[in-house]
């Protein structure tokens, strides 16, 4: 639900096992909660188990592509423990005791 600019906290777990069928089903999500786009969850979301990013071990990466396939825009985000997260600029300006 993110993609669609909810935060964990405001996502409404009652009605997400269908907002998550409809999704497969339409192949539809608002991007940012404002633009339809077209997502395939099995060609879109594609989970790498068995490997990790090397600036640490709990961490996605998200590449963005336009119509004609380009790479438009990547961004890395991170779970540093007590639910935080924070992009991969952050987790470089982060000094650990």
């Amino acid at each position: 639900m993110g993609l669609e600019n909810e935060t964990p906290k405001h996502v409404n777990t009652e009605t997400l096992p269908a907002r998550v069928a409809d999704i497969r089903a339409n192949c539809k999500l608002k991007l940012g909660g404002e633009r339809p786009i077209t997502f395939v969850v099995d060609k879109h979301l594609l989970l790498h188990k068995d490997q990790t990013l090397p600036q640490h071990p709990n961490g996605m990466r998200f590449d963005a592509f336009n119509a004609d396939g380009e790479l438009v825009c990547t961004k890395e985000y991170f779970s540093i423990g007590t639910a935080l997260a924070c992009c991969a600029q952050k987790l470089r300006d982060l000094q650990f005791c």
